[in-house]
């Protein structure tokens, strides 16, 4: 499945299984990034997600098993004048 954000571009794979972290869990694929985004992700069942930052072209892999979030380093300064 597609999910267009309006940050992001999402790519989603259900495992059809149900939820191992039902109350959340966060990633942080930002490797301590200044500028970063967040996706907030909710689900019922685990699945594979391939992410995608529109502005910068930053992308991660990953797999949840439930509710959470996904953090992105972007290559977008937003602090700049």
């Amino acid at each position: 499945m597609v999910f267009p954000t309006q940050k992001f571009d999402l790519n989603w794979i259900n495992d059809g299984r149900g939820a191992s972290y039902p109350t959340g869990i966060d990633i942080d694929l930002s490797h301590g990034a200044v500028t970063t985004s967040v996706y907030r992700f909710m689900g019922d069942r685990p699945g594979l997600y391939f992410i995608k930052c529109r502005a910068c072209g930053a992308n991660g892999l990953f797999v949840t098993a439930g509710t959470g979030s996904v953090t992105l380093a972007c290559g977008i300064d937003t602090t700049a004048p």
